[in-house]
């Protein structure tokens, strides 16, 4: 008998994968740790929507040709209301430097969520 975090984690992608010491940043649109933990406890709650960012990091070194596109689309990403601002990947364009090394490189691919730190 599996639970649902595991079941979700059989079916998801590896970069939207759930592990252990990963940081829940918000749930249902909270960000606020209080917050959170309410929507938790709330046995109302028929859903959670996590957002969930990486414990581990890894570094990628891209290079890129002269007039060549990493291939990547990046917003700033705010946590709550700690002036904590970071890049983050919001798209891993097909074809471009980024997808080439997510390719070749799997278990350091780049993908969505992914915070440039």
């Amino acid at each position: 008998n599996i639970g649902l975090l595991e079941d979700y984690n059989t079916r998801a992608p590896r970069g939207e994968r759930v592990y252990v010491g990963d940081f829940v940043v918000a749930l249902n649109g909270k960000t606020e740790p209080k917050d959170i933990l309410a929507e938790i406890k709330d046995k109302e709650k028929a859903c959670l929507d996590f957002v969930v960012e990486p414990a581990e990091g890894f570094v990628v070194e891209l290079a890129r040709p002269t007039g060549a596109s990493f291939g990547l689309a990046l917003k700033l990403k705010k946590r709550g209301s700690v002036t904590n601002a970071c890049m983050a990947v919001a798209l891993v364009k097909i074809d471009g430097i980024a997808d080439t090394h997510n390719k070749d490189n799997p278990a350091e691919a780049l993908a969505v969520g992914h915070r440039f730190v």
